[in-house]
């Protein structure tokens, strides 16, 4: 009884009476929608949407008030209600949606807002903003969990129509007069990739509406901290002070790149640059030239950024061995995929790629976040961690959003909407063939490779994370105390 008072007062110090009285009364209308809801399915999603508005309350039962759980702050309540009852109590239960279908672009944003938004005060629990660079940590934190969130998103949506037959992934055919058309026009499309449209329009639009959270989060970060922050004085620009600029950058990034890197690291970059320029000069077909022209552009990606950005910059803080592996994501995925045609040659080379995309995309997570602070006690390897997953979550439906938008410009078959899946494929023998819609199977190749690399995603967080943990013990007793004792 004493932690649900002292969570109570908790409550009542972080929210405002009104938005007590709001999350109340959006609890009561899904509890309520569990009774009115026209079908089972909507009722369950009712009572999903209900239990998650006590997410914040449950950690705080559960856990001591210094852990991560323990510190989660109630505003994340107001962040899900609010998420919730646009989405489901409006658009499901009351039937918005099925009367104006445009009210879909309404709930991917209020997502996008909300999710970054909820990332956001998850990020805080675990770190405090003290240096510039924290101002980007926290907001790309913020970013990346939303980005989670939304892959956990459209994989509930796919498998409630796969498993009992309800239509939120809207794979029915996709009409002319649909605003994505009246917006973009048709491109090179194809009939068979209309059925992706709802679920990759969905995460495109939740995807922006999050980059510009994020962008608003950040600004406001700089603004609030700016007093806190040590100012640096520039020098007036001229030609001469830009022939030392370039002279001092190209200086110390290549100290960077020594100490980051090693000659492997420098060699198979150029490698797979090498490969990559050889594609574009030889692919006979324009639209995958400019495809692999972009390709290459990204195995420059890192020393870009470093060398466009100022030396204080944020961005100049990113490790240049993530630059390795965007290399092998390219390299593996554009030449050997494309250009060698090894996706026609071997079927399942596909399913390799997204394999090894988990350890890949957590590998170049966590690099990220060593930009920012180093695993020096337990706190910072949860938040380390937990920021390689999200990462990872990220990437998986902003490549699909990337594969959906080259397939719609350029007529490829990048999401593999062509699959036509057989009684003995995997996927039935995993799942079932639920309730038959086969207008679903449209979705397969996609739901099958995220749900291969969510899979490694998993594996390799915890693989990274008891690897941290096990570092961290194998130091000296004294200075592990202290770091414990430490906070972020």
């Amino acid at each position: 009884m004493s932690k649900i008072k002292n969570d109570f007062s908790l409550l009542r110090k972080q929210l405002p009476l009104p938005f007590i009285v709001y999350v109340y009364i959006t609890r009561a209308a899904f509890l309520f929608s569990c009774f009115i809801a026209p079908t089972p399915q909507k009722a369950a999603f009712s009572l999903i949407s209900f239990i998650l508005t006590y997410l914040a309350p449950f950690c705080h039962l559960i856990s001591k008030e210094t852990s991560f759980l323990g510190s989660l702050s109630h505003r994340i309540t107001v962040l899900i209600c609010t998420s919730s009852l646009v989405s489901s109590f409006i658009g499901q239960t009351l039937g918005i949606l099925d009367k104006a279908p445009d009210f879909d672009i309404v709930m991917s944003a209020v997502t996008g807002i909300m999710g970054t938004l909820f990332g956001y005060y998850v990020t805080l629990s675990l770190k405090d903003v003290k240096e510039k660079r924290d101002c980007g940590f926290v907001a790309s934190s913020s970013l990346f969990i939303c980005g989670t969130i939304v892959f956990f998103r459209e994989m509930l949506e796919f498998f409630a129509d796969f498993l009992f037959g309800t239509n939120y992934t809207h794979v029915e055919q996709i009409g002319d007069d649909h605003w994505f058309f009246r917006l973009f026009t048709t491109g090179l499309s194809v009939p068979e990739q209309r059925p992706l449209y709802d679920t990759d329009e969905d995460m495109l639009i939740t995807l922006v509406f999050s980059a510009l959270t994020t962008a608003f989060i950040y600004i406001l970060l700089r603004v609030k901290h700016k007093n806190d922050f040590i100012s640096v004085r520039r020098e007036k620009f001229s030609l001469k002070t830009l022939h030392i600029r370039i002279c001092r950058k190209i200086y110390s990034e290549t100290e960077k790149v020594n100490a980051d890197t090693n000659i492997a690291d420098i060699l198979w970059w150029w490698i797979a640059r090498s490969a990559m320029l050889y594609g574009v000069i030889n692919m006979e077909n324009v639209a995958e030239q400019i495809l692999m022209a972009a390709n290459l552009l990204a195995t420059f990606a890192i020393p870009l950024i470093h060398f466009i950005f100022p030396k204080d910059s944020l961005f100049c803080k990113i490790n240049y061995r993530i630059q390795s592996w965007i290399c092998l994501i390219v390299f593996t995925g554009s030449y050997m995929g494309n250009f060698i045609f090894v996706y026609n040659n071997l079927p399942r080379f596909d399913l390799f790629l997204h394999f090894i995309s988990g350890p890949i995309t957590v590998a170049g997570g966590y690099y990220a976040a060593k930009t920012f602070l180093e695993p020096s006690n337990k706190r910072r390897i949860l938040l380390l961690t937990l920021y390689a997953f999200c990462f990872a979550g990220f990437v998986m439906p902003f490549w699909e959003v990337f594969e959906f938008i080259g397939d719609f410009l350029f007529g490829s078959s990048n999401q593999g909407f062509y699959w036509g899946p057989t009684d003995d494929s995997f996927f039935f023998k995993v799942f079932g063939h639920g309730v038959g819609n086969t207008k679903l199977y449209y979705l397969f190749d996609t739901v099958y490779d995220e749900l291969l690399a969510f899979l490694t995603t998993v594996i390799s967080t915890v693989v990274l994370y008891i690897s941290l943990i096990k570092d961290l013990r194998k130091s000296p007793v004294s200075e592990t105390k202290e770091f414990l004792n430490a906070t972020c």
